[in-house]
Parts: C-alpha cells; structure tokens; sequence
C-alpha cells in the first residue's frame, strides 16, 4: 500500500505508511473508515515508541498509554496533543454514539497523524527535513480493491508480531528519570524542528519570495531576508516567536539552511544572478542573511555539510556588495502581493 504522505516510515515501520496509507484512500469515499485507520496508525505508533524506549506497556487503553509520565517524557504537549486528536475523531469513528466524522475532519486528522510520522522519522530515524516534504492532499481514488481489504484485515496480527520484534531490539530496563530527561529534550528538539517546516502554502510562499529575491538582485536591488524572518515568511508569520513561541537561536540555523535547500528543490533549481558583470547560481540560501548590518552571510554558512554553494564569497559580494544589502520583513506587500 503506497501512501502520499508516510514514506519516509515504511523502510522501518511498514505497517504504520500502510495505516496511513490506507487512511488516505478512504478519504473521500468513507470519511470515518479513514479516522478509524488513522486511530489505528496512532495505537501502533504509541506502542511502537514505548517499544523503542522500552516503556512500560501496561496501558489497557491509548488513553492511558498516552498520559503516563514516561510517554509524556518523551513526546512533547503539542504532540501529544495531536496523538488525543487522532485517537477521538477514531473513537467518534467507531462508536455509533460518536460525532460524525465529516471529510473536513478526517483531512485534518490525516494531517495531524503526517506530523506525528515526521515528528518520529526526525527523532527514531535520523531524517532530515528536506527528506519529509510538506503534506500532499490526497485526490479521489477508486474503491479499495477487495484483495488491499484482506491485507489489512491481517495488520493486526502483523503489528502484533512486528511489535514484539522491536521489544526484543530495544531490551532494555526501564528508563531512570535522567534518561527520561534525555529521552524528553531529544522529542522536544525533534518536535521544534517539525514547528519550522511550512506546510504545502508556506513551500509556495518560500518559491515566491525566492524568485522575488532573485528578480531583486538581477535589477541591481542586492536584497535578503533574515534567518528568523525567512521562517516567519514560510509560516505566514508576523516573527519568529510566532511560529516557535520562543526567540530564535543559533541552533535554529541548520533547519533553516535544509529548509532553503528544499525552497531551492521546490522552485526547481537554482536561478542565475548577474551584477557587476559577474554570474553566480543562486538558491534560497543565497539570500539569507545576519539580520544586522551589512547582512553577511555567516561564516558557518559557507561551510554547510550539504556542499558549498557553486560560487565563492568574492563572487557572492560582487553580487551582492556592502553597503548595497539590504533585507525584507515577513509578508511584505512587495513579496506578497
């Protein structure tokens, strides 16, 4: 079962891209069978951490499971949140009692288990941003046939089986509260890093204010925007601290340089600049700047792991000379018509 939007789980965890997969077919033709997958995707997905961690798996319902300390060590409130979200609309799903379960709602709920997989895929698996990109809404497919129905009918037993092989990977004791508070700052690293990446909007916003930039430069208007602002613009954010709830840190800049390379990827590749009688090929990295005048790039962005950029620094200031430089705020008019 191939899924839009769970890929970057299945090399590892085949059984939850399934689930998710599956949920997204049912979107439009039955909107609470999707839910119900989705609250199956979030079962599996608690259990699978505890498994990982090796968590006590006393829980008798994903309720408890989800409100024991030692989960709530690990997953951060926002994701936790979304884990309650999942688990309610499925329950709405299931029970003939519960809420209807519109097409509106399992889309959100589609979309809040997508972050659930990135927010795991960053903190298990060691996956990058630009390996995740932003959540595809899924289009009206065909009827599931009746031999994908079997299959799934079988997960259960499946999951059952692939869990008890991931406790046996993963035995050891009981975390101490020390590991817990590890355990806990590594999920809320893993679930910052998911708070900066814009959704399928902001991608376009990002791919706008790229080509703006270049435009800009190829007039003879050097112009960049700044770390903590680019995000704010990818978020449709006034700041920074809007989008983070906190200020922005030095460590925040490796996100926002793998964030400007998919902004590059998205747009199509890099855009030629020329001024000063010199050319160089730009990407969105190009243009992101120290907010304090003159708006250098910071030395540690020449440096980036992903390959320096094909240009030089002399190059770069003859494009974009001191004293020229200057930057644009988040939104603006002139950016966002």
């Amino acid at each position: 079962m191939q899924s839009l939007n769970f890929e970057v789980l299945r090399a590892r965890y085949r059984r939850l891209a399934d689930l998710g997969g599956f949920a997204e077919q049912y979107l439009y033709s039955d909107p609470e069978s999707s839910a119900a997958k989705l609250r199956k995707f979030g079962e599996l997905l608690a259990c699978v951490i505890c498994a990982h961690y090796g968590l006590p798996e006393d829980a008798a319902t994903q309720f408890e499971r989800l409100t024991t300390s030692e989960f709530g060590s690990i997953a951060p409130q926002d994701i936790r949140a979304k884990f309650h979200f999942v688990r309610k609309t499925g329950n709405d799903a299931i029970h003939p009692w519960g809420a209807e379960v519109t097409e509106a709602t399992a889309l959100t709920r589609l979309k809040d288990a997508h972050e659930l997989a990135k927010w795991w895929a960053m903190l298990a698996l060691d996956a990058e941003i630009e390996s995740m990109p932003p959540f595809t809404t899924p289009v009206p497919q065909s009827t599931v046939s009746p031999e994908e129905l079997s299959r799934l009918k079988n997960q259960h037993q499946q999951a059952i089986e692939e869990l008890e092989t991931l406790r046996r990977q993963n035995a050891v004791a009981v975390p101490d509260q020390s590991r817990l508070e590890v355990l806990r700052r590594e999920g809320e690293a893993s679930a910052h890093r998911l708070r900066l990446m814009p959704d399928e909007q902001g991608v376009a916003r990002g791919v706008r204010l790229f080509g703006h930039l270049a435009e800009q430069a190829n007039h003879g208007r050097p112009t960049g925007i700044s770390y903590a602002d680019f995000i704010a613009h990818l978020h449709g954010k006034e700041s920074f601290f809007g989008v983070a709830g906190r200020n922005y840190l030095p460590g925040d800049s490796g996100a926002v340089i793998a964030l400007a390379f998919w902004v590059t990827q998205a747009q199509g590749g890099r855009i030629a600049v020329t001024a000063g009688g010199t050319t160089i090929q730009s990407g969105m990295d190009t243009f992101i700047w120290n907010s304090r005048p003159p708006h250098d790039r910071p030395d540690k962005a020449w440096q980036n792991r992903r390959g320096a950029p094909p240009y030089d620094q002399a190059q770069w200031r003859i494009v974009f000379p001191d004293g020229y430089r200057r930057l644009v705020g988040p939104g603006q008019p002139e950016v966002e018509p």
